[in-house]
């Protein structure tokens, strides 16, 4: 049994428990299979988690269906989640990194996934609790290739920067799993802790004798912000080199689009919100990440959603200034989120479409 942020990806799972409303009526029984309508009444209620059956064990439930939507994806994604645990158990045993296959099997899926750009949004749906700190590792690094080419880069130094992003967190493999995986807030001390990765994974990089200075400093410098309140060096402005601002802006993305043992998923527009106000807040690149959220929402054009109000919509047009709130048409209707601030996207249809 697992509890899980209700979406429309559960149809067809079975419940682990009853669904209670907050008026203490029987909703749904457990062994109940869930419906495309069960799941809007469950959005429609605001209930926040429910128990569905575990029934697989691979790294989430939409992997199958991305297996027949675009196998080579599937097997590169798959056989890197691999290779980024044997790098992070070789880390955490300070044993030698192998460095010969370490970014072979990395830059083939980032190629794959330049050549079919709807795969940034698939990015989000490949989310396993357990396997959060390896899948993340992947996802900034591709996410990181991507800012990269966004502004303008080329060639070799969009592949650096891909692979700065996969390893920036390298130093989480010394960070205990009982902080990592706490299903509650840190203590000051724990969170102190975690603090130090950062110059973990630049020790750890230097001892292997990974000598690219974006790789380094990537590691090193992902959580300084801006506004100098970020950590370790307590940097700001320009003082913080591009490649740390980069991975900062993926890092921070790709976190608040994941599941965590302590907090649920946002939805790709909630998470495109969250993500512009920390750039206008001060902390990251604003200039970055509106460029990026212009990208990504141009991709999300003619993709079914659900509304908070558990309807169905078409995500028509993205506007520039508030990319996360685009027109949609729900109903024969269009609708301009960004004058009814009431609605908004609740979540993606899964599995989303897309061209090869």
């Amino acid at each position: 049994m697992k509890y899980v942020k209700p979406y429309m990806g559960l149809v067809k799972q079975q419940l682990a428990d009853d669904i209670i409303t907050e008026q203490g009526l029987l909703l749904l029984s457990k062994g109940h299979i869930l419906t495309e309508e069960d799941i809007k009444a469950i959005i429609i209620r605001q209930i926040d988690r429910i128990a569905i059956e575990e029934t697989r064990t691979s790294i989430n439930e939409y992997m199958n269906h991305l297996q027949k939507m675009d196998p080579e994806f599937y097997q590169l994604y798959d056989t890197c989640l691999t290779t980024v645990e044997d790098l992070f158990q070789s880390a955490s045993r300070q044993e030698r990194i192998e460095q010969d296959t370490l970014f072979e099997i990395f830059d083939d899926l980032m190629s794959h996934m330049v050549s079919v750009p709807h795969l940034f949004i698939q990015l989000r749906t490949i989310k396993d609790i357990d396997h959060y700190t390896m899948q993340h590792s992947i996802n900034v690094g591709i996410i990181s290739a991507l800012l990269a080419r966004l502004m303008g880069l080329k060639g070799d130094e969009v592949i650096r920067i891909g692979h700065a992003g996969f390893l920036h967190d390298i130093g989480k493999a010394l960070i205990p799993s009982s902080i990592l995986q706490k299903p509650i807030v840190l203590t000051d001390v724990e969170f102190e802790t975690v603090k130090k990765h950062p110059r973990l994974g630049y020790e750890i990089l230097v001892k292997n004798e990974i000598k690219d200075p974006l790789v380094l400093t990537a590691a090193l410098m992902h959580h300084e912000r801006l506004n100098g309140k970020g950590y370790p060096l307590k940097k700001d402005g320009t003082n913080i080199p591009l490649v740390a601002q980069i991975v900062a802006i993926a890092d921070v993305y790709d976190a608040i689009s994941s599941e965590r043992v302590y907090k649920k998923s946002f939805s790709p527009f909630h998470a495109y919100m969250e993500l512009h106000q920390i750039a206008f807040q001060g902390e990251l690149n604003a200039a970055i990440v509106l460029n990026f959220l212009q990208y990504i929402s141009k991709l999300m054009e003619g993709q079914e959603v659900i509304m908070n109000d558990g309807q169905k919509a078409t995500v028509i047009l993205a506007d520039p200034s508030e990319p996360h709130r685009p027109l949609v048409s729900m109903s024969g209707q269009f609708i301009d989120l960004r004058k009814e601030r009431n609605r908004y996207i609740q979540e993606l249809l899964i599995p989303m479409k897309y061209e090869t």
